[in-house]
């Protein structure tokens, strides 16, 4: 998890999805909660872009635009 924690000062899509999680009025979560999640966030997109061989694209990774397949 490391790797996550580490990647959020660094990664505005990864940084707004941690403020989200820690300020929304519902369900708010504990910032070691908001970590996990922003952690298991970033695994899920170190999967789609090897293996849909896909380019980073934070857009797509901030739910913005839908993910298109591999030619």
């Amino acid at each position: 998890m490391a790797g996550g924690v580490a990647a959020l000062p660094n990664n505005d899509v990864l940084a707004a999805k941690f403020t989200h999680l820690t300020t929304r009025d519902d369900n708010r979560l504990a910032r070691q909660q908001a970590r996990t999640a922003c952690a298991a966030a970033l695994l899920r997109w170190i999967h789609v872009v090897i293996t849909r061989q896909v380019s980073w694209d934070p857009a797509i990774a901030a739910g913005a635009t839908p993910l298109r397949q591999a030619a």
